[in-house]
């Protein structure tokens, strides 16, 4: 092999080896994407072992999910993070979100194998519509027991926060503030606080909600005399409050039930096709997507696979007829590549914590640390596999190395 020939085919080699090295990267790429839509194992598995059902609630991704039509979950009252994801738990338990997920991950997954034409993403939030009021109210009641008391002197301060209470739960808010009704009074004061309390309701600018809190005033007004009289002022302050409140969660749960299929569940495809045109119209872009993401994986799966063997083929065919030359090249190239991919692949396993935080501070929203989670561990899995198959390949190119031992010397010069 004269030198000039030598310094060639070590150029041709190291082209053809990096091109074998990109081949076999896209192939892995591709084939971890297959496996991970081979089934909805993969993806369950991650949700349950990051306990992303309970965590969905305390991260904040359920109550950005349901910031618009499903607002009327929470009564479509305004509360702080942590109370919102109580409340939520109390109403749609994880376990319940979980189903649904289970269900709806399953349905995609077949539909992308083309087990089905058509899929699922949907939740059924009709058992959680009658936990909705019952929830609220024990959220209402735990607060006024712990609100913080305005003192009432005169009638005009009786008026005035009673006023501030009633309007607050009509408007969505839990008042941090409530009259200080266990002070002494005349033997009248419980007929001042009912029509204190009844006149505010008046001015409440939505006809039916006021007529509601009326009537349940009417039907509670003995109780609530009898709880004053006994100086037990939570217990009539907290009747009063549901009198109000109970319209307004009745009128939250309507716009809720509007959003909802006849069956009571809510479903996002149902919710994009009213922006498509119509769910047969979403089904049929979703196909499309299904029919190109199924060529472009597999297309490029084979296609890498391909160019992969032909570079490896063509490092053995440049130094042709020097059989051990051959033998030797190739196999390093199968080693290199494998071994390579195999530290990758032990990195990706290894320090995915590291990514994660150096990528959520850079992200601003709530579901960063599950959302990271979740793909991590997605990702730790194809690591997983791309080390078995790159194990496999340095393990043909050890065997191509060590057969250049066997081969009779002369082959080096030609047959």
């Amino acid at each position: 092999m004269s030198p000039a020939g030598a310094f060639l085919r070590s150029i041709v080699t190291l082209l053809l080896g990096v091109l074998a090295f990109l081949a076999l990267g896209y192939a892995f790429v591709s084939m971890g994407v297959r496996d991970m839509l081979r089934g909805p194992e993969p993806l369950r598995t991650a949700l349950e072992k990051h306990d992303a059902y309970n965590r969905v609630y305390d991260e904040g991704i359920i109550g950005e999910q349901f910031e618009g039509e499903l607002r009327g979950l929470v009564g479509d009252f305004s509360l702080e993070p942590e109370t919102e994801a109580w409340l939520l738990k109390e109403i749609l338990p994880p376990s319940e979100l979980k189903a649904a997920t289970e269900r709806s991950v399953t349905s995609v997954i077949a539909f992308l194998n083309n087990e089905t034409d058509t899929f699922e993403v949907a939740i059924d939030l009709e058992p959680a519509i009658p936990r909705i009021k019952p929830a609220v109210f024990r959220l209402v009641d735990e607060r006024i027991d712990r609100a913080q008391r305005s003192p009432v002197t005169n009638e005009e301060e009786l008026r005035h926060s009673i006023d501030a209470l009633t309007s607050a739960i009509a408007a969505g808010e839990i008042p941090e503030t409530v009259p200080a009704l266990d002070e002494r009074y005349p033997r009248l004061f419980p007929n001042k606080v009912i029509h204190a309390l009844l006149d505010s309701i008046r001015l409440l600018p939505d006809n039916e909600a006021r007529q509601t809190a009326e009537a349940n005033v009417a039907r509670d007004v003995l109780a609530i005399m009898d709880a004053l009289e006994v100086g037990d002022a939570n217990t009539a302050l907290k009747l009063a409050a549901r009198a109000v409140a109970d319209p307004v969660i009745d009128d939250s749960i309507d716009n809720l039930q509007e959003d909802l299929d006849g069956g009571g569940r809510y479903s996002a495809i149902d919710k994009i096709a009213e922006s498509v045109g119509s769910r047969h119209e979403t089904l049929e872009q979703f196909r499309f997507a299904r029919t190109m993401l199924q060529l472009l994986v597999g297309a490029v799966s084979i296609a890498a696979i391909f160019v992969f063997v032909a570079a490896i083929a063509g490092i053995a065919g440049v130094f042709y007829p020097y059989l051990k030359h051959m033998a030797r090249w190739s196999g390093i190239t199968l080693v290199v590549c494998g071994i390579t991919f195999i530290v990758v692949g032990l990195s990706i396993s290894s320090f995915v914590g590291v990514w994660e935080s150096l990528w959520c501070p850079s992200v601003e929203v709530p579901s960063c640390n599950l959302t990271i989670d979740v793909a991590s561990e997605l990702l730790s899995d194809s690591a997983n596999g791309m080390i078995l198959w790159s194990i496999a390949v340095t393990a043909v190119g050890i065997l191509a190395v060590a057969a250049v031992r066997f081969l009779p010397s002369e082959h080096s010069k030609g047959a």
